[in-house]
């Protein structure tokens, strides 16, 4: 049986706080909203993408880097040497500057590597979310004059043909698409001007690192990680809380 004293309910417990005092916050309580008890509000959150996101914001910024790296090595199946940053509000900032060409839900900056992570649950990608990611990573090596390496992870709720809707069996075909994608002249978002990068994403559509894990595939991968933390050094306890406070999450989520 899972825990249920994890960090991850000092999350929702802070979330609660603010649901009975939203008056901190400078907002007042909606009376129209079909939301009107607390057990209804915690139900709702807890089944929002928005939340699980923060909630592995949180679990990357506290995890140290050699765990860090390990992580998205087995993620990635690559050697990673990065000290990777992830500020959220750094990476707002980021966005912004270039544009506002798309909103990861988790990106991590490493010295020759750039990491972006898309968290499925019930909604599905796009080629056009696709082409998105890859416009962040040209965008944001052109701006930093950093030539960092693209890595791009989907993590979805099934097996990789149900994350876009055409069915793709594997990332081979979803590269092959994106080589046929129709490339828009200007950005969604922004309105920047996309024709003097349509090579250029071609090509890194071809050269990104571009994978796929369900949750049911990273609660393994973490379970891996956390098992040789077992001792009673403070540095084995902390580590293990930090992966079972994840996995109690993906959890109490169905999605491992």
């Amino acid at each position: 049986m899972m825990s249920t004293s994890t960090w991850n309910n000092e999350y929702v417990e802070i979330l609660e706080f603010f649901f009975w005092e939203s008056q901190h916050l400078g907002k007042q309580k909606n009376p129209q909203s079909r939301l009107k008890k607390l057990n209804e509000v915690l139900s709702h959150l807890r089944e929002m993408e928005v939340t699980l996101n923060h909630q592995f914001n949180l679990f990357f910024a506290l995890l140290p880097q050699q765990i860090l790296r390990e992580l998205l090595g087995k993620c990635f199946q690559h050697t990673f040497v990065d000290t990777f940053i992830i500020d959220s509000r750094e990476t707002r900032k980021c966005i912004e500057s270039l544009g506002r060409v798309t909103q990861p839900d988790i990106l991590l900056f490493g010295q020759q590597s750039l990491a972006a992570i898309e968290m499925k649950v019930a909604a599905k990608s796009s080629l056009e979310q696709l082409m998105k990611y890859l416009l962040l990573s040209l965008l944001e090596n052109d701006v930093s004059g950093k030539p960092r390496m693209f890595h791009l992870l989907f993590l979805g709720k099934d097996d990789f043909t149900k994350l876009f809707k055409e069915g793709y069996n594997n990332i081979a075909e979803l590269r092959e698409a994106f080589m046929s994608f129709a490339l828009p002249k200007k950005s969604r978002n922004g309105g920047i001007d996309l024709t003097p990068y349509h090579e250029r994403l071609r090509r890194l559509g071809q050269e990104a690192n571009i994978s796929y894990l369900s949750y049911r595939d990273l609660s393994a991968v973490l379970r891996q990680i956390m098992a040789p933390y077992n001792g009673n050094e403070p540095g084995h306890e902390v580590i293990r809380k930090l992966i079972s406070g994840l996995l109690n999450e993906l959890h109490l989520r169905k999605l491992d």
